[in-house]
């Protein structure tokens, strides 16, 4: 058992399983850490974008109500009157805060309004202004005091119509502020500044509703970081307020803060530039690891015990296929190529796949035996037929020699001319013993058996031979075409006693392709389908009608001889004619010689 195949699988299969598993753990759970930490750092970093973006809209919301003040032709001439009276100038003064008490600071009449958190506190309206008839330094100022400030050159100097202010103070209340430039509607000329004063409270109070449980604190500071704002844990807001918190611009980074770390994120308004600065603590994001890795732990023994399991059900479910495999080798190494039923694997994995193409390879090595047995039989048929082939043609060739003799000598002219034409023949089909012969001599047997048969029997037949030169120079085994020709003319043309026969070659690739045309009576179609049959390799009845055993014999030989490379097709209509095509390989001399001496059928 130590040293077996199913040993070393279980083994081997542990260790693996062993070591995947404790790899796929640690690298599952630094992965979920990993994945749990950047999760949390995007849920800050989204939760700050809500809450900056609910302060922006919060501020535009007193930026439009700005517009509509900035819009209003009445507040333009009432800003731009100069009065006398100081009744008349107390009655300016009252209905221009009115007017922006409607158009700016509407919250200040709806109770439920002002005590909301999104708009609870007191909003106030500070102008500053060129008439110095409104000035009473309490709700209107003299543009002059404004004027010199830095805050107001750099407002003027960008062409902005308005700017934000975060360290006002009315009373000890801070507020946020934003100025907005007031422009005479006909000379287009600055007429006064208004400042909206948004306490600080209000913005405090949107930032807590709007942070979620996680949060620790959070800071609320200018474009330079300065406070103006906090909430939570007041360690952690005196840790974002006085340490380098500028690198969490746009990010998220780590800050000590009383022994512990926080995760810190700042994001920037694009309306006010002002930052707002989020800490969390790792810890919670650290606790949810820890349940990961423990659900990791277990999973990770209950994967491996099942491992060992499958591992040995798999060991022994291999070994049994591969143990089949063997006792097969080595039946087929004795010399037994039969394969039983009871050692066939039925399975469907790959080793039972392998052990059938086994079975099949061994099938196929048996058909080929058993075939290459009956070539040779066949090759063995063949020289017997050959040596009688080569004995009859030599005992007609001497006869027919004699006959042309006596012919000559008692002057029969045309006895002389059949048995002349019949000795080239025989001499053409004896070819001196050789099995090879070149194409041109194929035509010339060819042309003279039609010659010859159409003294004898009184045809009129218009032969065409279209053969290009370079064909008539290739070799082949002889006796190809004469038997086809044989056929067209004795069986197709000759119960007409007239007819066309058509025999053209053309070289495509590495064959040559024959069409032996005839204009005679065809051949019916249940002839036609058992000579098709029996050239498939089956037996039917009158597949000798038509010439069929010559055509069979053409087919035979050429299959004999050129296996896959040579192909016969036959194509007939009854009262139409029949066409046949011969596809052989297009050999040289030296050619043709090494193909047969390779199939051992060189010495026939």
């Amino acid at each position: 058992m130590k040293g077996s195949l199913k040993f070393q699988l279980m083994v081997g299969f542990n260790l693996v399983i062993l070591l995947m598993v404790t790899m796929m753990g640690v690298a599952l759970a630094l992965v979920m850490r990993s994945e749990l930490l950047r999760r949390a750092q995007d849920s800050l970093m989204v939760s700050l974008a809500e809450s900056s973006n609910t302060l922006d809209y919060f501020y535009s919301v007193y930026l439009a109500k700005s517009d509509t003040a900035f819009l209003d032709l009445e507040l333009n001439e009432l800003l731009t009157r100069e009065s006398q009276g100081l009744g008349e100038r107390i009655a300016q003064r009252r209905v221009i805060m009115e007017k922006l008490a409607r158009m700016v600071t509407f919250d200040l009449r709806y109770p439920e309004v002002r005590n909301s958190y999104y708009f609870g506190g007191s909003t106030r309206v500070r102008l500053y202004v060129r008439n110095r008839t409104l000035v009473n330094e309490v709700d209107f100022f003299p543009y002059e005091e404004i004027y010199h400030t830095a805050a107001f050159q750099n407002l003027m100097a960008s062409a902005h119509m308005f700017s934000w202010d975060a360290d006002e103070a009315v009373g000890g209340v801070p507020y946020v502020a934003f100025s907005r430039r007031l422009l005479n509607m006909e000379t287009f000329e600055d007429i006064a500044l208004m400042k909206v004063l948004l306490p600080t409270a209000r913005v405090r109070n949107i930032l807590l509703q709007n942070a979620n449980s996680d949060v620790a604190a959070f800071v609320y500071s200018d474009a330079s970081f300065g406070p103006i704002v906090g909430g939570g844990a007041a360690q952690v807001q005196q840790q974002l307020t006085s340490g380098d918190i500028e690198g969490s611009l746009g990010r998220v980074i780590e800050v000590h803060s009383g022994g512990q770390v926080h995760l810190v994120s700042t994001v920037a308004s694009d309306l006010t530039g002002w930052n707002l600065t989020y800490a969390v603590p790792k810890a919670l994001v650290v606790r949810s690891t820890r349940t990961v890795m423990a659900l990791t732990a277990t999973a990770c023994v209950i994967t491996i015990f099942l491992g060992v399991l499958a591992s040995t059900l798999i060991s022994s479910g291999i070994t049994r296929h591969i143990d089949l495999l063997v006792l097969k080798t080595r039946r087929v190494a004795a010399g037994n190529l039969e394969i039983d039923e009871a050692l066939r694997d039925t399975g469907s994995n790959e080793i039972s796949q392998l052990s059938r193409a086994f079975d099949t390879m061994t099938q196929e090595i048996l058909a080929l035996h058993q075939k290459e047995m009956t070539t040779r039989l066949r090759i063995n048929e063949v020289r017997a037929e050959l040596l009688q082939e080569q004995i009859n043609p030599h005992l007609l060739y001497n006869t027919l020699s004699m006959i042309k003799l006596v012919a000559k000598r008692d002057d029969q002219q045309e006895t002389f001319e059949l048995a002349e034409g019949l000795v080239n023949f025989y001499k053409g089909v004896l070819n001196r013993g050789s099995l090879v012969a070149p194409i041109k001599r194929e035509l010339f047997m060819v042309r003279n058996f039609v010659e010859t048969t159409c003294k004898v029997y009184g045809l009129r037949i218009g032969l065409n031979l279209r053969i290009p030169t370079a064909v008539e120079k290739l070799y082949t085994v002889k006796l190809f075409l004469q038997p086809l020709v044989e056929n067209a003319v004795l069986h197709g043309i000759r119960p007409g006693g007239f007819g066309i026969l058509d025999i053209s070659a053309v070289l495509e690739g590495n064959s040559i392709v024959f069409t032996i045309v005839d204009d005679g009576i065809g051949i019916d179609d249940g002839v036609l389908e058992a000579m098709q049959t029996a050239m498939g390799g089956g037996d039917a009845p009158g597949r000798r009608q038509y010439g069929g055993f010559g055509v069979l014999n053409v087919y035979k030989r050429m299959k004999l001889f050129f296996g896959e490379a040579g192909n016969m097709c036959i194509c007939s209509k009854a009262g139409e004619g029949t066409a046949i095509t011969l596809t052989i390989p297009a050999f040289t001399r030296e050619d043709i010689d090494r193909w047969l001496q390779e199939r051992q059928i060189g010495g026939l």
